[in-house]
């Protein structure tokens, strides 16, 4: 997986669904809000000459279905963190496979894992390793 040099930023974006609208997001894991989790990575990347910006969007129309995800440097957050795959269909999904362990497959692309929520940990670890700090 790539990484980005230092004095190249991070870019944190999360895309929201247009019926979901601009909400605060816990951390489960901390109890934190996530632009804590964000402003404490950001000093601690500036420190390593490495900027951090985030942004909050509407998501576009093909990935509307999720409420909301997060998106490093273009790339969802489960491409540097995967979740286990759950058993049960993802959360607000608008395709009808009933994503299982037994299928494998999402009628999304993806493999029916995502996360529904933000845990201080993954985020922490994603933009680690997006930025190609040790952890």
């Amino acid at each position: 997986m790539p990484v980005n040099p230092a004095g190249r930023g991070i870019t944190l974006v999360l895309e929201h669904s247009p019926d979901e609208g601009m909400l605060p997001h816990i951390c489960p894991d901390t109890g934190r809000r996530l632009e804590e989790v964000i402003s404490d990575l950001h000093s601690l990347l500036e420190k390593r000459g490495i900027a951090l910006s985030f942004s909050e969007t509407v998501a576009a129309a093909a990935v509307s279905g999720r409420c909301h995800r997060l998106l490093v440097d273009g790339r969802p957050l489960e491409d540097f963190v995967p979740p286990r795959k759950p058993p049960r269909p993802c959360a607000g999904c608008p395709w009808s496979c009933d994503a299982s362990p037994e299928i494998g497959k999402c009628g999304s692309g993806g493999d029916g894992a995502c996360w529904d929520d933000f845990p201080e940990s993954v985020v922490r670890l994603a933009v680690l390793k997006a930025a190609g700090v040790k952890h």
